[in-house]
């Protein structure tokens, strides 16, 4: 161990330390809500700058260790033998053409809204300038250390009775080895850092290259008028497809399953999970029959594209896998030819592919793999305290499942919980506002502000929650249920009755229907943001701003849209009050005076089962499939769009009345 190069205390620090592994998004997130917990964070960061996976490079990843190895190589200097040998890369980044699939409001953190200049989807330079703000805001910086190596985590000799940590890294500088002891560790570095490489028969053969998406930063020369393959569905996968298409000869897209497709773009031009990602909607979606949420999701997908006219419908309801491929572009060049749809690998052969429904592609130049990523915990115990659960049921083996409590804590450690995974979850929102949420948790627990179950709680609530479905949706999570979730512990959840009791009618209206940003959950309980209200009220005006350059007049106004919606919502109530209710009534009352019809049962001459419907007569075509309360639901959105639509009206200034 070194002092000089361990991070001490001062008398104007808080003496309780935190070891954070990453400095990029995750990780940055943790450093603040560190300090304002009152622990120092140090966060061990091993590339030369902050921002993580958003700090795009074209070179590889190059330690001052092997740069003096290939030094001395005698014809070629270190520089040009890194940049054209074909090393693999050590840390990942995004590709040149990455865009943000979240939206700018609903991936900021609770307290840093975005500039209303920078656009509704941020490219990735403009991405690491916010992130490289908000640590200039909290003045992050100095706790980061950077060109450093965790190497080990474990446990401390006197873990049972302190519950602290021992982190070992390596200054990549100098070859130090460094150790110090930490009351507890966030690790922050995501799940990107193992690539996963499927396994098909033939590939050792295969004469062409092949690529994961990894290693995949841009289109270079050697892929041009090729037979290029991407496998997977992805959102690198399509990225990549989308970028190949452009200067291939032809792009063959494989997938074994088929995927959902979502643009970005929604009505009126607006930023499609701002549209999606709002309360109203997790209430109806929790609440409502499941059929009901099945059909409505798929009817929102296949609105924007036929699937299976495409070849592309999934095979597995979208209420099973959280996950959707966000693309916009993708269809467009499908719909030209330019990429074609193939289905998964069957093996493969010395110059092509045979695909798993027989045919074969025999002349393929290039294979690039949007296969995602595997789990690596052999940072922490050598990977003995966090045990991967392998889906044997999916292809090859691959997918597998961390043992986690509320996708962070390890059971492990759940003696003291000092211990937790950050950004690890994969959620159909923003990771930056989970991984936020998280960390608020993690700190809330070691003040002792919250309280966790015991292991066998933990361990039967993870059985509990295990999806149905194969292992590799474990951890995807819906956004707003998760972050609930979380702030239900942290004690922040916004509490939509209390703002309507208060008549905060502007603000309930933008929390219930509005996008769920983060800033919601500092209207109240800890750490509560006195800039929350209105960074939450002027959300559609950030987000309209970056689009206004140019003025043009406007063909109708928000006040008259509002009254339409109102109109058209009084007329489908008017309809259901006139029509469908009384229906409904007249049924439950012809059940209500024929209980005999729920209990009798005989059989017919043919052996089935007669049922109420035979003793209802006449009455029993009013009768729907699913019962009485589907006659209610348009009634029931009716009357939620006429309430939305009167709110819409209000003033823009509301008065203040106590917060909340």
């Amino acid at each position: 161990m070194s002092p000089t190069s361990a991070v001490e205390p001062t008398a104007s620090t808080p003496s309780k330390r935190c070891a954070i592994v990453g400095a990029g998004a995750c990780g940055l997130a943790c450093a603040r809500w560190a300090l304002a917990y009152g622990f120092r964070p140090v966060v061990i960061e091993r590339r030369q700058n902050l921002g993580g996976l958003w700090r795009y490079t074209d070179d590889p990843f190059i330690t001052r260790r092997m740069y003096k190895k290939f030094k001395k190589m005698p014809s070629v200097s270190a520089i040009l033998a890194f940049r054209f040998l074909p090393f693999p890369r050590k840390v990942a980044t995004v590709m040149s053409c990455t865009v943000t699939n979240s939206s700018k409001e609903l991936t900021a953190f609770s307290d840093f809204p975005p500039d209303s200049q920078l656009p509704n989807y941020m490219r990735h330079d403009k991405m690491l300038a916010y992130l490289a703000a908000y640590a200039r805001h909290h003045n992050l910086e100095q706790y980061i250390q950077f060109g450093q190596k965790v190497t080990k985590i474990c446990r401390s000799p006197n873990y049972a009775e302190t519950g602290q940590w021992t982190v070992q890294w390596e200054n990549e500088g100098n070859g130090e080895q460094i150790e110090d002891v930490f009351h507890c560790v966030l690790v922050a570095i995501g799940h990107h850092a193992k690539s996963n490489w499927p396994n098909w028969e033939g590939m050792a053969k295969f004469g062409g290259k092949i690529i994961h998406s990894h290693d995949f930063r841009r289109v270079s020369p050697d892929m041009e008028q090729k037979v290029n393959v991407v496998v997977g569905a992805s959102d690198s996968a399509a990225d990549m497809a989308v970028e190949l298409s452009r200067v291939s000869k032809e792009v063959l897209l494989s997938t074994r399953r088929g995927f959902w497709v979502l643009r970005k773009c929604a009505e009126k031009g607006l930023p499609v999970d701002s549209v999606l990602t709002t309360r109203f909607s997790a209430l109806l979606s929790r609440y409502a029959p499941r059929r009901f949420n099945e059909w409505r999701r798929v009817r929102f997908f296949q609105k924007g594209l036929d699937h299976a006219m495409y070849g592309i419908m999934p095979d597995i309801s979208p209420l099973v896998s959280q996950f959707f491929t966000v693309n916009d572009e993708l269809p467009v060049r499908m719909l030209s030819g330019m990429v074609t749809v193939k289905p998964d690998i069957g093996h493969f052969t010395e110059n092509g592919i045979v695909w798993a429904d027989g045919t074969r592609t025999d002349q393929v130049d290039n294979v690039f793999l949007g296969t995602g990523y595997r789990f690596d915990f052999t940072l922490i115990e050598r990977g003995q305290l966090l045990i991967s659960s392998t889906d044997q049921s999916s292809a090859n083996g691959t997918a597998t499942m961390a043992q986690l409590y509320k996708h962070m804590f390890p059971l492990g450690s759940s003696g003291w919980n000092t211990l937790a995974i950050v950004g690890i979850v994969q959620p159909t929102g923003s990771k930056l506002c989970v991984a936020e949420m998280q960390a608020r948790l993690f700190f809330a627990v070691q003040c002792g502000q919250c309280k966790l179950p015991s292991t066998d709680e933990m361990r039967a609530e993870l059985v509990k929650t295990r999806p149905q479905g194969p292992m590799r949706h474990a951890h995807e999570v819906d956004y707003i249920g998760y972050m609930d979730e979380l702030a239900a512990l942290v004690g922040c959840v916004p509490s939509l009755w209390l703002l309507l009791c208060r008549l905060r009618l502007r603000l309930f209206r933008a929390v219930l229907f509005g996008p769920n940003v983060s800033y919601v959950y500092r209207l109240g309980g800890p750490h509560r943001w006195a800039g929350a209200e209105q960074a939450v009220l002027n959300v559609p005006e950030r987000m309209r701003h970056c689009l206004r350059t140019r003025e043009c007049r406007r063909m109708e106004s928000n006040e008259s849209t509002a009254i339409d919606g109102m109109a058209l919502t009084m007329l489908i109530m008017l309809i259901t009050a006139i029509f469908i209710v009384p229906i409904a009534f007249i049924t439950s009352s012809a059940f209500a005076s024929s209980s005999a019809a729920f209990k009798f049962k005989h059989r017919c001459g043919n052996g089935r089962r007669m049922n109420c419907r035979k003793q209802l007569g006449p009455a029993s075509r009013f009768l729907p499939p699913r019962g009485a309360v589907f006659f209610l639901s348009p009634f029931v959105v009716g009357c939620a769009t006429f309430f939305r639509s009167l709110l819409a009206l209000l003033p823009t200034i509301d008065p203040s009345p106590p917060t909340i």
